[in-house]
């Protein structure tokens, strides 16, 4: 391998009188099938080079953006309206049917009524006892937000104020105020009731 290219005259310089100099061919010549071609080297040995195959320009899809707008009557979830889903059976308004403590116990569709997978029953501190199979919402226990569906599942539970763990019964921090000084178990800030 040379370090350097050489210019003609140095070339020249470099081989005496009758010494012949090499005569290379041109390197990488496309052809129609792009295949290598073989390229001449200074002692006119062959060696095949492979030409470079062009990148595909088309650009990445556009990622899917799945919209879902929650409405709600005095606090509590009574619908979620999903736009954008590549499922067409997932967009729609959907409606909550929900237990005594306001937790999605069933998701219905206007139009299709009952939506298959989408029961769900709870332990009392808010675990699953029957999980949905149907990711329409993020609603949950008590009708609060929850991660603990798909792929992402904490078991977090955010409360309005503060995460709350379902698996442990526990709040993840500790309550700011102490609500009753005079009851002792007042005073573990991270008890969901006692």
């Amino acid at each position: 391998m040379y370090d350097k290219a050489l210019s003609a005259a140095e070339v020249s310089q470099n081989y005496a009188a009758g010494d012949t100099q090499p005569t290379p061919t041109p390197t990488n010549t496309p052809n129609a099938t792009n295949t290598p071609t073989p390229t001449n080297t200074p002692d006119n040995t062959s060696t095949p080079t492979a030409t470079a195959t062009p990148l595909p320009t088309t650009p990445p899809p556009d990622p899917v953006v799945i919209q879902r707008r929650t409405y709600s009557l005095g606090g509590q979830p009574i619908a979620v309206r999903i736009n954008g889903d590549p499922v067409a059976a997932n967009n729609g308004i959907f409606y909550f049917h929900t237990d005594h403590l306001g937790s999605t116990s069933v998701m219905t569709k206007h139009s299709d009524g009952y939506i298959v997978g989408s029961m769900a029953r709870y332990t009392p501190f808010g675990d699953w006892r029957t999980e949905p199979g149907a990711d329409l919402t993020d609603r949950g226990f008590t009708g609060h937000m929850s991660n603990n569906n798909g792929a992402n599942d904490l078991g977090l539970i955010y409360m309005n104020a503060r995460f709350f763990l379902s698996g442990v019964a526990r709040f993840v921090t500790a309550d700011t105020i102490v609500p009753n000084p005079i009851n002792p178990q007042s005073f573990n800030r991270f008890s969901y009731s006692f």
